[in-house]
């Protein structure tokens, strides 16, 4: 669907701007807004009875209000003025650099107080409260708060100042309301075909998972002879790595690399999920990784903990970290690869969570035992390696699928995007807008 533009631009004398209508005005942001203040300070608490509800910055993280990321403060401790208005933006003004600026609208509904990390802005009554969050939603805005935010160690800041000094383009008072009527409207059509494509997505996960389970648990041939072991009978050894001091960033190639935990997550082995090794620090060569290595996840979240991944190649420089298991199995008696596909199914992994350990969601183990007591039915060789190229002959049509749904959904937000930025800074002109089902 194509709009027509306005009949007349000027230059608005604003760089990330440029033309806008003829009769529109520029102005900062300061002139739009009533008030811009920050949250409660209060500690958090568990919910109660007595307790309210406050902002967190995973409220927003999402770009919508999310009530079940709030936090609690005792309700004798919440203050009237900071109590949330219908129509009021939360803001995220400190934030990792792409955060900053993601903000969310609050529509009213069951009381939310303004907890700390985010800004309220809080328009005047002068102006269209769902155009003006369209407008500060906006790539075309998000880009100049990203430019005058002020970097430190792993986030940035801006100021309610210079937030408050953003030149904007300002449209008239039906504009705003058509301009928000059209974005409400054409936006949640992409929502819509968004949220199609990502139930795809999580539908085709499913199905790839049951495919790989049934070809494992059942096998390619209904009558296929199998022998049940217990997964310590089918390995030579089982070991876990080492954690040297380092920094958070990544290996060059060829540079010495110790694995994170996060490069055998969701069964696929990522060797760029590493930490350099500081060149003062020697190398422990027996760490690392060969062909065939089945590594699991030793300490992770509850969901990830036994995450496992094979190595398809070497990996000499790469070395095994003190959360991975590395278990070297018996080639004469079963594959990697399959073990791996084992060490996935639904059945071995909610084992795997029901008996980790430890005190914090954030934070389990699972010893060496439950990894060698695993009990696995086994077919022959030949089997294995019939199962393992018909997985990766399905794997390769589900990864195809899915790629294309993924596609699909950065087009889809890429319009989404295009078409917020062009509607607020007047590139279209949407006052003559109809629904196509009003039309």
């Amino acid at each position: 669907m194509s709009f027509p533009r306005y009949e007349r631009y000027k230059d608005s004398g604003v760089e990330w701007l440029g033309e806008v209508p003829e009769h529109w005005e520029i102005c900062s942001l300061r002139h739009c807004l009533e008030d811009v203040f920050n949250g409660l300070t209060c500690d958090q608490i568990d919910p109660t009875e007595s307790s309210v509800p406050v902002t967190r910055i995973e409220t927003i993280s999402t770009g919508l209000i999310n009530r079940d990321k709030v936090g609690f403060i005792r309700s004798e401790e919440a203050r009237e003025n900071r109590k949330l208005l219908a129509g009021d933006i939360l803001f995220s003004n400190i934030n990792s650099l792409p955060m900053v600026g993601n903000c969310a609208l609050f529509e009213g509904g069951e009381e939310l107080y303004a907890g700390m990390n985010l800004l309220v802005l809080r328009s005047s009554h002068k102006i269209n409260s769902k155009w003006l969050y369209c407008l500060i939603r906006s790539d075309l805005f998000r880009s100049e708060v990203e430019a005058n935010a002020k970097p430190a160690i792993n986030q940035a800041s801006i100021s309610q100042a210079s937030l408050k000094n953003i030149s904007i383009p300002r449209s008239t008072d039906s504009e705003q309301v058509a301009i928000a009527t059209f974005l409400n409207k054409e936006t949640a059509k992409i929502d819509a075909l968004i949220e199609e494509q990502r139930r795809l997505i999580e539908l085709l996960k499913e199905k790839r998972q049951a495919v790989i389970s049934h070809a494992v648990d059942k096998g390619l041939h209904p009558k296929t002879q199998r022998k049940s072991w217990k997964l310590k009978h089918l390995i030579k050894s089982i070991e876990q790595g080492w954690s040297p001091q380092c920094d958070n960033t990544t290996a060059e190639d060829g540079e010495w690399a110790v694995l994170k935990v996060g490069s055998v997550n969701y069964g696929i082995f990522n060797p760029k999920e590493n930490k350099a090794l500081p060149p003062d620090i020697e190398p422990i060569p027996s760490l690392g990784i060969t062909k065939d290595d089945v590594l699991i996840s030793r300490a992770n979240t509850r969901e990830l903990v036994g995450s496992a991944a094979v190595a398809e190649h070497d990996y000499p420089r790469h070395l095994l970290c003190d959360k991975i298991y590395r278990l070297k199995v018996r080639s004469n008696l079963c594959l990697a690869q399959y073990i791996g596909k084992f060490l996935g199914t639904p059945a071995v992994r909610s084992f795997i969570e029901a008996t980790a350990t430890g005190a914090s969601q954030s934070m389990v183990n699972i010893g060496q035992d439950v990894i060698r007591e695993l009990p696995i039915s086994l077919p022959a060789l030949s089997e294995q390696r019939a199962i393992i190229g018909y997985l990766k002959t399905q794997e390769e049509v589900f990864a195809n699928l899915t790629g294309e749904a993924t596609r699909a959904v950065a087009l889809l937000q890429e319009r989404r995007s295009a078409l917020i930025s062009a509607a607020v800074s007047g590139k279209i002109d949407v006052r003559n807008y109809i629904p196509k089902e009003a039309a």
